[in-house]
């Protein structure tokens, strides 16, 4: 089986009626036309399977939702996802402040998760198993995990098979946080790791799990910790007018 997974893609549609903020993340709403390279490089590569680790959309909103569907849907394959961040991000008119607010704390993400839901995108924590290999997938979009996911995730590693792990955020462990530092000491790395479970290692990754794919960083890089090959992937996207001088990241492994 030949998968391909992506990195965030962060897609705004040109039609998202809120002008000024599409204007104040120009550096994500117009890099969508590159996505058009990844529709040619997956249709090429004919996978059975295309995983993105989250972050379909730089925020979610029912226009920038269908948008993102009806991208994925050219790539002509079966497409899954495991949400980040910003595709439980919204954003609302604040007339005191005549600004946009961004809000993702309390419940009020579950809004977005319904909305994603209802367009047939299920970004729940899940299992794909294809042969001797278990595609894990599970939800850590706000550098957490939901209520259960350490009692789930510690059951669906299946010792029987090579385990690959497919979530939005990085592993907290110090090799990790430490190529992070190396790369951009700038980073406050807290809010760029699992920091609010850093025992997930120790308890159902270390020993058990083959490889972890992850996002959320935007820039590339593996790291190996007895056994596990941690790949971070970079924006799968790239700006045409600023950042990113090259084609992101779009890994392509094969399962059994």
């Amino acid at each position: 089986m030949k998968l391909i997974i992506l990195g965030d893609l962060q897609l705004v549609s040109p039609e998202e009626p809120m002008e000024e903020l599409r204007i104040k993340r120009r550096h994500f709403a117009d890099a969508w036309p590159s996505f058009q390279d990844i529709v040619t490089k997956v249709r090429a590569e004919a996978p059975d399977l295309v995983v993105c680790v989250g972050d379909l959309v730089d925020w979610y909103s029912e226009t920038n939702r269908d948008f993102a569907v009806e991208l994925m849907g050219q790539l002509n394959v079966r497409w899954e996802a495991t949400p980040g961040n910003h595709d439980f991000s919204m954003y609302e008119w604040n007339e005191e402040k005549q600004n946009y607010d961004d809000w993702k704390n309390g419940e009020r993400w579950l809004e977005a998760d319904k909305g994603w839901k209802e367009a047939g995108v299920n970004l729940d924590n899940r299992v794909i198993d294809t042969g001797a290999t278990r595609l894990i997938l599970m939800n850590s979009a706000f550098s957490d995990i939901l209520p259960g996911t350490r009692e789930w995730l510690a059951e669906a590693v299946d010792s029987d098979r090579a385990n690959i792990l497919i979530t939005h955020v990085p592993i907290d462990i110090p090799p990790v946080r430490d190529y992070i530092a190396s790369i951009d000491p700038r980073r406050k790395i807290g809010d760029y790791l699992h920091s609010h479970v850093p025992e997930l290692y120790e308890e159902s990754i270390k020993g058990k799990v083959r490889d972890v794919y992850t996002g959320h960083l935007h820039l590339p890089g593996a790291v190996t910790v007895e056994g596990t090959h941690m790949h971070l992937l970079s924006l799968s996207i790239v700006s045409q007018i600023k950042y990113y001088p090259g084609m992101g990241t779009m890994e392509i492994i094969h399962v059994k």
